[in-house]
């Protein structure tokens, strides 16, 4: 009975922490990817027909090859034809429909809501925990302890994991919306520039007829004085 009452704790936990994994992928969500359909800054793992596999970000796509640039900077041309499978995260766009690297979301992304959603998630799952187990523990006296010091662990490190995930996922999400926002002012300030570029020249064009009519009336005034001098 004590073996068969842990174990059914142990399995319970198990499945929580499989499927916080299945449903909370991390950081970014990998998938399999069309080679037709890469674009440059985007980042994939290729792996190749000799059994390696190249993480990177895509720097180049020709006929024969993606070129992509790994964490340390280094260029990797792949023959396509020796490509057997490319996966990575899904691309992210800003609202201008240009995409977001994984590089400059890692460089935005902090880890606040990471540590948040894993100690209050914690402390959440291991209260949680401690009341099933200390339920489930009434049948059984003489392993009372054992069975809510192992549900209470085990709970506590799946919660925490399962929250850590959500707390990862948002902040990646707060650091997209944060590269949407600061490029979106960009836009505005640029626009804002060409503004006032366009209407410096416009005023010096103005300026420019200007002065060609002031030219044109002095240069008739010299010929009707040439004129009446004759």
């Amino acid at each position: 009975m004590k073996g068969r009452r842990i174990n059914t704790i142990k399995v319970g936990c198990m499945a929580l922490l499989l499927s916080s994994s299945w449903y909370l992928p991390g950081c970014s969500s990998r998938i399999a990817l069309n080679s037709d359909r890469l674009i440059s800054k985007q980042t994939v793992t290729l792996t190749m027909k000799n059994g390696g596999d190249v993480t990177g970000e895509i720097r180049d796509i020709n006929d024969g090859q993606i070129i992509i640039v790994d964490d340390e900077g280094q260029s990797w041309a792949a023959d396509k034809s020796k490509i057997v499978k490319i996966y990575g995260p899904a691309p992210v766009f800003d609202n201008h429909n240009r995409i977001i690297s994984e590089r400059e979301i890692k460089v935005n992304k902090n880890n606040n809501n990471f540590w948040l959603f894993t100690i209050s998630g914690g402390l959440v799952s291991a209260g949680c925990g401690f009341f099933l187990s200390s339920m489930l523990s009434r049948t059984d006296d003489e392993n009372r302890d054992t069975i809510i010091l192992t549900g209470t662990s085990l709970t506590t490190v799946a919660g925490s994991y399962f929250f850590s995930r959500l707390g990862m996922k948002k902040d990646r999400q707060q650091a997209i919306k944060k590269i949407r926002y600061l490029r979106e002012l960009d836009e505005q300030y640029i626009s804002e520039e060409e503004r006032k570029r366009r209407d410096i020249e416009r005023e010096l064009e103005q300026l420019k007829k200007e002065r060609q009519q002031q030219e044109q009336e002095i240069e008739t005034l010299r010929q009707q004085i040439r004129d009446k001098d004759k």
